[in-house]
């Protein structure tokens, strides 16, 4: 009994902090998304490799600072 509840404890605890994370994720970057693809980043890209990869991508070459002006990055 105490092992059944106990593992129902931990399931909740996971599901619930995932839906937060995931609201948490939208909240910061759910305006900022508004395309699909695929961006490929290899082991050795560094974050600017990866600025550029966005920026070529979307279009946007503020993305990071419209992520930091919001104090949300």
């Amino acid at each position: 009994m105490n092992k059944r509840l106990i593992l129902i404890i931990v399931t909740l605890s996971l599901v619930f902090s995932g839906m937060v994370g995931y609201q948490s994720y939208q909240h910061i970057f759910g305006n900022l998304i508004n395309k699909t693809g695929a961006i490929y980043i290899r082991s050795t890209d560094n974050i600017d490799d990866v600025e550029k990869a966005l920026n070529d991508f979307i279009g946007n070459e503020n993305i990071f600072f419209l992520a930091r002006t919001e104090e949300k990055l």
